[in-house]
């Protein structure tokens, strides 16, 4: 995606993508640098790189077939040639050994532990993996919104870009009119529109209000989300994750 700024501070982000246990690189595995939005796939040597990176903070999303998705964010200098190793761990499948009556709970995986947690409390709008895995052929952002009342789908007028925002207007979207990204204007967003932030298997893609460029929410296949949580603002967001106030509220994704 571009951006607005001098190419001269510009830095690369070099990385590794290789397997946890045996420390073997994993190649065909597809990387996406957020808030940009770039993809690529590592080569036979597990290896990628991303040229031309705006300075600020950047998020990795790992995902390959037979692997857990993994992510990360860093803060990338001008200038700076970031270098990075991702570890991957392969998805197990066990049988089962004993038969038991009762259904075992779905929400298995360590990092969803808080979305189950969250989900009891009933302090946000939730979107299970039941759901998701029936509208797998659906783009993400149309299922997101057509699922969380106080969510509207913003899109692109230049391409198949959307971006997720909230239905509430507040001096929070005054702030964003400031606040957003050039391109996007150009694109089409709406510059009245309340963003929520963004965060990917617990790391920040996007943060309202600070002029990083939107996060296309259909970049990321609905097939490969395990779990959504959307919070409309800032009152009852969790507190990990209003670091910067959340003005627009915060919409957290779980990968499988």
């Amino acid at each position: 995606m571009p951006h607005v700024g001098g190419a001269q501070n510009d830095a690369r982000v070099n990385g590794r993508v290789v397997h946890k246990a045996t420390g073997a690189p994993v190649a065909g595995a597809e990387v996406t640098l957020a808030p940009r939005n770039s993809h690529l796939v590592t080569d036979s040597a597990g290896r990628f790189r991303f040229v031309d990176v705006a300075p600020g903070l950047v998020a990795l999303l790992v995902r390959r077939v037979g692997f857990a998705a993994e992510s990360a964010s860093y803060s990338v200098g001008p200038r700076e040639d970031l270098d990075v190793v991702i570890e991957l761990r392969q998805n197990v499948q066990q049988l089962d050994t004993v038969s038991v009556a009762a259904r075992s709970d779905p929400l298995v995986p360590r990092k969803l532990a808080g979305y189950a947690e969250r989900k009891r409390l009933g302090i946000g709008r939730f979107i299970d993996g039941d759901i998701l895995d029936k509208e797998q052929y659906r783009q993400l952002g149309e299922v997101i919104t057509s699922r969380t009342a106080g969510s509207r789908l913003v899109r692109s007028k230049t391409s198949s870009m959307a971006w997720v925002a909230t239905t509430r207007k507040s001096g929070a979207s005054l702030q964003g009119a400031v606040a957003l990204d050039a391109t996007d204007r150009l694109r089409g967003a709406d510059p009245r529109a309340c963003y929520p932030d963004i965060y990917i298997d617990g790391a920040v893609v996007y943060s309202f209000g600070l002029g990083q460029p939107l996060f296309d929410i259909n970049s990321i296949g609905t097939n490969t989300v395990a779990a959504i949580e959307f919070y409309v603002g800032s009152a009852r967001v969790p507190m990990q994750y209003n670091k910067t106030g959340a003005a627009c509220g915060v919409l957290l994704i779980w990968t499988k």
